[in-house]
């Protein structure tokens, strides 16, 4: 016969050890779900910082003021000429009329090695010679009111509204750096070099074009 004490000493003993498993068995039931909870958070607070972010980036201050009318434009054609390198240059449109008018510029040309600077009217299509050593410049194009269209560089009117100048750099028969140079933002010229350094003053010429020659008159 079992002995009535040893039995529920026996029944002490087993439900201390059922009670300890359970409760370990609730506490890692718990533990799983706050990690779980902890992972799954985690993106969402990445997502949260990356979207918050992402504006600051591109889009300008509440309190910036508006840009002028046309100024976007302009400035983003000048921009993309600064960026052209000398393969990718693109076609200078010029009518006859207008490169008969505007056939002149004024430069100041300043040579770094010498520390002199010569302020000096050239014709476009021109080549000066800058130094003894085998340096000389060509004026390629000059156009009045610069801007891009279809891929191409032309003049948005025939008046010096936006004056900029395509330049060659030699050194020896080799090319240097070609580039443009703008009159009013010289800081988007793609014309480049540490010894050589140009400045459009000016266009060289303002005169009206040269009107085509009236027709004979026939004499009866």
């Amino acid at each position: 016969m079992m002995d009535i004490k040893g039995f529920f000493h026996g029944s002490n003993r087993f439900a201390l050890v059922l009670s300890f498993a359970l409760l370990m068995v609730v506490v890692g039931c718990s533990s799983g779900s706050k990690d779980d909870s902890g992972k799954a958070s985690a993106p969402a607070e990445s997502a949260q910082t990356e979207t918050a972010a992402a504006p600051g980036a591109d889009s300008l201050p509440a309190d910036h003021p508006a840009m002028p009318e046309g100024m976007d434009k302009m400035t983003e054609s000048i921009q993309r000429a600064s960026h052209a390198n000398i393969k990718t240059q693109k076609e200078v449109v010029l009518t006859d009329e207008m490169k008969a008018k505007w056939n002149e510029v004024q430069i100041a040309i300043t040579d770094n090695a010498n520390q002199r600077t010569e302020n000096v009217t050239l014709k476009v299509g021109s080549k000066v010679k800058l130094t003894q050593d085998g340096y000389f410049l060509t004026i390629d194009a000059f156009v009045p009111d610069y801007a891009i269209a279809e891929s191409k560089i032309v003049s948005r009117s025939d008046e010096a509204n936006n004056p900029a100048m395509l330049v060659s750099l030699y050194e020896n028969e080799t090319q240097v750096t070609r580039g443009w140079v703008f009159k009013d933002f010289s800081e988007f010229n793609s014309y480049s070099n540490s010894r050589f350094v140009l400045q459009l003053t000016g266009p060289g010429s303002d005169r009206p074009a040269v009107p085509a020659p009236a027709a004979p008159q026939k004499t009866h």
